[in-house]
């Protein structure tokens, strides 16, 4: 039953780590369509400063507003899977202690039963059997 509840526990940790690979591939969607994005108007903005004979711009726009509001829900979503996954971790750690000291610890239930007979048994033989007489209905 113990190693049931670990494997069903380690199902969860599997689950959690897709969960927070999934963010972290969108988070980074997001972010490179933003680079993108903003690597693009910055072209944009060199060939107009380009034909009015300015200087181009060598740098482009860090991550925007937009892109962190999209990646804000994913980032917290990350978050609590990752403290889900601490907690599964240490679950695990501590079902495979309980298993190991149980293991350790299991008293043989067929030997009980064996013993616990085997007192009887012995009870039986030690007690001294009492013959009682017996009443007569009559008698009274």
């Amino acid at each position: 039953m113990v190693h049931f509840r670990v494997i069903c526990i380690e199902s969860i940790r599997n689950d959690v780590n897709k969960g927070i690979a999934h963010d972290n591939r969108q988070i980074n969607k997001i972010e490179t369509i933003s680079k993108n994005y903003h690597e693009a108007g910055k072209h944009l903005k060199n060939v107009g400063r380009i034909l009015l004979g300015k200087e181009p711009i060598k740098d482009a726009k860090p991550v925007g507003k937009i892109a962190e509001a999209f990646c804000k829900p994913l980032k917290a979503d990350r978050a609590i899977c990752e403290s889900i996954k601490k907690r599964v971790e240490v679950a695990i750690g501590c079902v495979s202690r309980l298993e190991q000291r149980a293991a350790a610890n299991k008293p043989s239930l067929m030997g009980n039963l064996k013993k616990l007979d085997e007192k009887v048994a012995q009870d039986k033989k030690d007690t001294p059997v009492v013959d009682t007489p017996k009443r007569d209905k009559d008698a009274r």
